[in-house]
Order: C-alpha cells, then structure tokens, then sequence
C-alpha cells in the first residue's frame, strides 16, 4: 500500500529549500547513482515523495561525517540489502496507525474502566495514575481511541440516559481535553508542508473529536492550525489568506451546528479551498451528505485520516452542494428574527412543573437551531433526527413535564401567529408530526 511517505507531492524547489542541497548537485545524484528515483508530473516536472527527501537528508549527514557520497550511497544499498531501512525512524507514522503492543499484565479493559470511573467520581488523581500506566503500557493511538474516545461515548451515552450528571460529563471531557492538548503539544516541529486548519463552525462547543484528529495529524507531521471551538465564518477570509492551507476541516455532532458548517464550506468553496467534514450528525444522517460542498470524512478515525491522505495528495474540490429551493430560504428570512418571540410565547404555553423554565427555554433554543439549520440547508427531514433525540431526552428525565408533541403544536400556534401564510412551511411539517406521534410512530 502506497502511504503518504510515498506520495510524489514535492516540487524541486520545495526539496532544495528542506535539504539546503543545489538543483543540480540533487539531479546529479539521481543521475549518477540513481539515488532517489523521483517520479514526473503530467508536465515533466519531478516530483519528490517523503521518504525521498529523508534518503537525501540521510545521505547529506553521511557527508558531513566524511563520506564521500559514492560511499555514502553504497552504505545505503548494503543496509538496504540487508533488509534495514535507515530512515524508519525519519518518516513520520501513518495517519491512524494503530501499533502492536505487548501485554503487561493491566489489560485496556481494565485501565479504561479505571479512568472512567475515576472521572465519575471526580477523582482526579486516581483517573491521572490510570491513564499514566496505559500510556506507559499501550502505544499512544490504542490510548487515545480506546479509552480516551470509548470513555467519551460511554459517558455521553449514561448522560443521555440519565445515569449520569451533566458535572460527571464535563469533568470526564475536561480531563480528556487536557490530557490532549499536552500530548499536541509534545509532538515533534511539522516536517511536511501541506497545511490543515481544524476549527468548530459556529455553535459548535465539542472540541475533542477535532483535538484528536489535530493529534493525529501533527504525530504524522502535517502543520495545523487548530482554532478551537464556535469558529465565526466571516472572519476566515483572512486566516485562508494567511496560512493558505492545503484542506481546511470541521466537524458538527447536532443538526445544531451543521448550518454553520455548511456556511463554512460554501465560503470556502469560493476560494476553492479543499473543505473535509464529519461528526454525529452527519453519520446518522447520510441525507445530509450530498448537500454540503465538501468531502466527507467517514465514521471512524482510521477512514478520516485515510481520507485526508487522499484529499491533501490530490488537492481534489468537492462537487457543488445540492441547492436550497427558495422557499426554503424565504421561510428562514422569515422566522429567523421572529424566533424570540415565538419561543416567549411558547414558554408561556408550556407546563413548568417538574421543568425548570431554563431547562424548557434550553429544550427550546435547541429545537430553534436545528429548525434554522434545516432550513438553511434546505431539508426539514433532518429535523426528525432531531426530533428523536430530544424526545428520547425527554424520555429519560422522568422529573421532566414537557411532551414534544405539545411543544410542537404550540409552535405551531406561535408561529402562526406571528409569521401568519410564511409559517405554512414549517407548521404543515411540525403537524405532520404530531400526526405521526398520535398513530404511535413518535411520543
């Protein structure tokens, strides 16, 4: 299998600038000794893998201990013969590469049970000295997917279910973030030259999916640039003019979000910028997919970072996004500055026993998001998503005395209210809904 260290990507003079060696004393070399091979682009042009440069950088250093590069050359074919490869320890691992370990006694069941439930009882200690032993046991890539990531979704899934606190939540995702951004910033200086922004769009506050790629991707040698969580979209104009990046990535867990990042990937569709995404939302709902103008990543890390290799190696632009029909578009105009309104009249609708009024304007300002971003993506059907999850929410918060189908037909009441005839987009599709609910395929 052809990895990145093997892709032709590099120009001559990218190859001069990192080796310090002339044009002509590298096509001397190739011509003498035969030593790289590079391959020709379409037009002629040599170009240099990874693992080209490092034989060269290796060569240099053998020069400088006083070979002379005949000799320098022919130790390299001697240890080549040998079966040794004198630069495995330059090229940098491959994105996602999970590698062998040794047993030591403490089994990853059993540290990442350790370290959850040390997180749940907000023992931070105890949770330092189980994640302490699997790193000094298990390589870093087994660590970080299989007990950092699988805790991640255990405690995410209890929370939901209501076995867990929301505090027990943040407290494991804290320690999980810390414990990243230490491990990003102990990896060594880039040592490629494509460049990556990894950002959050808008509304988005899940980091730790888009920390564990930016691990990822620095361990492998790519420059990124992370900005972190609720990245604005209108301020990217000058970041690309800067950095100008090879593939700029995001990724969105909630319908929520996922408007935000498709405003990020028409933006950068315009200056033809490479745009990669993923996350929960987009995993569930593959209709999603063939609207948004970029690549999409895949559902596990191994898949995202082969998709990056592919998406960096070609530079490929993702076809245009499926367009949003008009009403569609007139429909958010129109709801979008009359939202408060409708959900002050909603909350004043709605039963406030056993809910407190924070959490039924929170229940709210969730379902007014994802009602936004479905229409500004042009597809009310991803609401079902979710519908069901904030019903299955409901579900299990037995203290809870909101029911999605009254919320529904409240919002209905409200918005026709205050939109009147604009409304009909959204009310026909709340009340179909609610029709579905009364035949038993909803609560």
């Amino acid at each position: 299998m052809v990895t990145h260290s093997d892709a032709p990507m590099y120009n001559l003079r990218a190859v001069v600038q990192e080796t310090g060696l002339k044009a002509d004393t590298l096509r001397a070399w190739e011509r003498r000794y035969g030593l790289p091979v590079p391959n020709r682009s379409k037009g002629g042009h040599r170009l240099y893998s990874r693992r080209d440069i490092e034989i060269l950088k290796w060569l240099v250093n053998r020069v400088d201990e006083g070979l002379s590069i005949s000799r320098a050359v022919e130790l390299w074919r001697k240890l080549e013969s040998e079966g040794e490869d004198p630069i495995a320890d330059s090229l940098p691992p491959r994105l996602g590469q999970v590698r062998t370990y040794v047993d030591s006694g403490s089994s990853l069941e059993e540290l990442q049970e350790a370290w959850m439930e040390a997180c749940l009882r907000f023992d931070e200690r105890a949770a330092e000295n189980s994640i302490n032993q699997a790193f000094a046991l298990f390589p870093l890539e087994t660590v970080t997917h299989r007990i950092l990531q699988k805790t991640l979704t255990e405690v995410g899934e209890k929370w939901f279910s209501g076995e867990v606190s929301i505090q027990q939540e943040h407290f494991t995702s804290q320690l999980t973030i810390r414990r990243l951004n230490t491990l990003i910033a102990a990896t060594p200086a880039p040592n490629r030259l494509e460049r990556v922004i990894v950002a959050c769009p808008p509304f988005e506050q899940h980091t730790i999916p888009l920390l564990l790629i930016t691990l990822g991707l620095r361990r492998a040698g790519f420059q990124v640039y992370y900005f972190g969580a609720n990245t604005p979209v209108d301020r990217l104009d000058g970041v690309i003019e800067k950095i100008q990046p090879n593939l700029v990535l995001s990724t969105a867990q909630q319908l929520s979000s996922a408007s935000g990042l498709y405003s990020m990937a028409l933006a950068l569709q315009e200056q033809i910028i490479p745009f990669a995404y993923g996350g929960r939302i987009f995993t569930i709902a593959p209709d999603l997919h063939p609207r948004i103008p970029g690549h999409f990543l895949g559902k596990e890390l191994p898949e995202t970072f082969a998709q990056i290799e592919q998406i960096v190696g070609t530079s490929i632009i993702a076809d245009d996004g499926v367009p949003v029909e008009n009403h569609y578009l007139q429909t958010y105009e129109h709801i979008r500055n009359t939202i408060p309104r409708i959900t002050d009249g909603v909350l004043s609708r709605i039963p406030s026993n056993g809910a407190t009024e924070n959490g039924s304007r929170a229940f709210l300002d969730h379902l007014n998001r994802s009602l936004l971003s479905a229409l500004k993506i042009g597809n009310l059907d991803m609401l079902d998503y979710e519908l069901e999850w904030l019903d299955k929410l409901i579900e299990n918060r037995p203290d809870s005395s909101l029911r999605l189908t009254h919320v529904l037909q409240e919002y209905i009441t409200e918005a026709q209210e205050n939109l009147g005839p604009d409304a009909q987009l959204i009310t026909e599709w709340f009340q179909e809904r609610i029709s579905h609910a009364g035949q038993g395929s909803t609560s």
